[in-house]
């Protein structure tokens, strides 16, 4: 496994790595909370010889196509909606 995990990093470009702040960034959340997604495995992360976090943009990206964020707006819908059940 960790053979496919370095010729991943090997073979991914240099422009898609990311840092936590990028992330943060891409995601809108803390780093509290980046960190809480990274220790409940919900995004890929590497530390490639124990240094700082990096992370791939597919896995990203990956991690936004699987986890659906609810708007403003669809919060205000589902609360009309559960108002008007009571």
């Amino acid at each position: 496994m960790k053979g496919n995990i370095t010729q991943e990093l090997a073979n991914t470009d240099i422009k898609d790595f990311l840092s936590s702040h990028d992330v943060c960034k891409m995601l809108n959340v803390s780093i509290d909370t980046l960190n809480r997604y990274c220790m409940d495995g919900k995004i890929t992360f590497y530390k490639p010889n124990n240094g700082n976090r990096v992370f791939i943009r597919k896995d990203v990206l990956n991690y936004l196509l699987h986890y659906k964020f609810n708007s403003k707006e669809d919060i205000i819908e589902q609360a009309k909606a559960s108002s008007k059940e009571i």
